[in-house]
């Protein structure tokens, strides 16, 4: 484990997404992630930032969800609204439950925000 990835919050931002078409340098990888989650230690945070593409909100949505939770293993939480989406990966249960509690907060002052369970209308 690297030191720097210790009680860390790691942000993630793959611009148009993970595994673009033509991928370069300037993409990430799903690989590379996975790479950050396994050195990450249990203390730390990954957030990824997408903007909504003008596809289906609910099935990119769902798409993102999914594909992040088969490559790192964890249920990921998230919060959005109709133009972006913030996505949290932690390997900690405890440190997901006070971050669920603090997205809810977060919903519950800024009412035009949607979490993880609610839908896309």
């Amino acid at each position: 484990k690297d030191g720097s990835l210790q009680s860390s919050l790691i942000f993630l931002d793959p611009d148009n997404g993970f595994e673009v078409q033509k991928s370069d340098e300037k993409h990430l990888l799903y690989k590379e992630a996975e790479n950050l989650c396994t050195r990450m230690g249990k203390d730390s945070v990954i957030a990824v930032i997408q903007f909504f593409p003008r596809v289906n909100h609910i099935l990119y949505l769902k798409k993102r969800y999914n594909e992040l939770k088969f490559h790192f293993g964890k249920t990921p939480l998230y919060i959005f609204d109709s133009q972006i989406i913030f996505l949290f990966l932690t390997k900690n249960p405890n440190l997901s439950n006070k971050l669920n509690r603090i997205l809810e907060s977060y919903k519950n002052t800024y009412g035009q925000l949607r979490l993880h369970y609610d839908q896309l209308r």
